[in-house]
């Protein structure tokens, strides 16, 4: 799966991608799509916000699980 993420470079925000080389076959990784490619950021954001929500003060690891309510 390419990934996509953005950084800052000389103050600007650019979009840098990788992937596995074994993995691409057919046009280069620049040319995908954005949709094409899982973009990093939002998804571990997300995972942050309920961290905090769920231990408001960080204190050692928890289990990833144990943020999500059962259904």
């Amino acid at each position: 799966l390419p990934l996509r993420w953005l950084d800052e470079e000389d103050g600007e925000e650019v979009e840098l991608r990788d992937t596995c080389p074994l993995n691409m076959v057919g046009e280069a990784i620049e040319e995908l799509a954005e949709s094409d490619c899982f973009t990093l950021g939002p998804v571990e954001e997300r995972l942050a916000r309920l961290e905090l929500s769920a231990r408001p003060v960080p204190s050692g690891r928890i289990l990833l699980r144990s943020l999500f309510a059962r259904k």
